[in-house]
């Protein structure tokens, strides 16, 4: 996944976004998906928020925000 992130230049994004951009050659499932990103927030690689819907609904979203130190490694 950090290979993926680096290689299209990734700072910020929805976590559904980036579940979809791994899945199929990373991922069998979304727990698969799930133990690796807590995984990754753990070791500090990146950062999850959580952010309300922009367009009014009651539908919420997580936000990842990748650390600025793996892009450069």
């Amino acid at each position: 996944m950090l290979n993926k992130i680096r290689s299209k230049h990734i700072q910020q994004i929805r976590q559904n976004d980036l579940y979809k951009l791994c899945r199929c050659t990373l991922f069998k499932n979304a727990a698969d998906f799930a133990e690796t990103m807590d995984m990754l927030e753990e070791y500090g690689y990146l950062r999850r928020e959580t952010v309300p819907a922009a367009n009014g609904c009651n539908r919420s979203g997580v936000m990842v925000y990748i650390n600025p130190h793996i892009r450069t490694r």
